[in-house]
């Protein structure tokens, strides 16, 4: 692999990456035996067809396309490790040449640490806490709200599972409403009483509201902290901030049973007028990012191995099938991702002393 990086802004680093046909044969073989296992052919066992005939099968553009994503994000990562460079973000990724039997080259854009001073962040972050942090509490009307809405709930679920009725009276049929006592709170799991049951509302409650103050807290903190910085950032990581927001966005109306489109054209916009609204908040985000790395960078914030392999176990187990969970995610990308979460949380806990 020949990898040349330029410096063209403060913001990013331009690579430019050229691998060769022998190079790129260990990825189209790769490729051929990953695509094979979804593959039934005969006279060949699963995983076990030839390159000659997958590529027959699904076409050669087909495997080299698949081929071309594994050597992009292995010769990516590659290179910012031998390079030492500290991306803050995903590259933007182009392909310059693919054509069987030439060199495969691509260019990637990669967003990376500016220069910045930051202020006493120390200071900043105690004055906000010593002035703005409020202590929780959870009065009565709140725990017989929770205690209505899993009566609600109770009330729905037996009317689900019952016995089947005529459609029409089921639908003329209300549902029975269970009475909030001892017997109700049993058969919610293990409670003693009504009692108990109230106490672990009560707690849950309160460390529900103890986290949403933490992190208001937190926003603040970085808030002050971000006051009269300036900085770059580039166009794509904009882009990819806010592709991030719309993901995320489409994750919530979805469990309001509306799509992205519904919940957008219900506000009488376009999505890309939302996105477009999306960008100074994007810009916010991204700057709390930098403002954290810094801070780890200067604080000597470092998490080992095992710790990011640790908790990259936990998040696959999160998924059914934790098998096909890490055949699907880049493990890279993913070590790179946890590794965020995590230091970003050290800082955190350091600007909370």
């Amino acid at each position: 692999m020949e990898v040349k990086i330029e410096q063209n802004q403060d913001s990013y680093r331009e690579a430019l990456f050229s691998i060769t046909p022998d190079e790129m044969e260990k990825y189209l073989n790769e490729a051929s035996e990953k695509l094979s296992r979804n593959m039934n052919i005969k006279g060949f066992r699963e995983g076990k067809i030839p390159r000659k005939v997958v590529e027959k099968s699904v076409g050669e553009e087909t495997v080299w396309h698949e081929a071309s994503r594994y050597a992009m994000e292995d010769n990516y990562w590659k290179a910012i490790k031998n390079e030492k460079i500290e991306p803050i973000g995903m590259p933007k990724i182009e392909v310059l040449k693919i054509v069987p039997g030439n060199n495969f080259e691509f260019r990637a854009l990669i967003p990376v640490m500016p220069n910045l001073d930051l202020p006493d962040y120390k200071s900043i972050a105690r004055k906000i806490k010593e002035k703005e942090h409020k202590t929780v509490t959870v009065d009565e009307k709140e725990v017989r709200q929770s205690l209505e809405w899993l009566q609600r709930s109770r009330a729905n679920m037996s009317q689900k599972d019952g016995p089947s009725r005529p459609r029409q009276a089921e639908a003329e049929k209300e549902p029975e409403i269970p009475e909030i006592n001892d017997e109700f709170a049993q058969g919610l799991g293990d409670f003693k009483d009504l009692i108990s049951l109230k106490e672990s509302l009560k707690e849950g409650l309160a460390r529900e509201k103890e986290n949403q103050e933490k992190q208001r807290i937190r926003l603040r903190m970085l808030e002050e902290i971000r006051k009269n910085i300036k900085f770059d950032v580039p166009d794509f990581l904009i882009e990819q901030e806010i592709d991030k927001m719309q993901n995320e966005l489409e994750q919530q109306v979805e469990s309001m049973d509306m799509t992205l489109e519904d919940y957008v054209k219900k506000a009488g916009k376009s999505l890309q007028e939302v996105r477009d609204g999306w960008k100074e908040k994007a810009l916010e985000r991204i700057g709390s990012g930098i403002i954290l790395e810094i801070i780890a960078k200067k604080e000597d914030i470092k998490l080992t191995e095992e710790e990011i392999e640790k908790e990259a176990a936990k998040y696959l187990q999160q998924f059914k099938d934790s098998g096909d969970a890490e055949s699907q995610i880049d493990p890279e990308r993913l070590k790179a991702y946890i590794s965020g979460i995590m230091k970003n949380e050290k800082v955190f806990e350091l600007l909370e002393q």
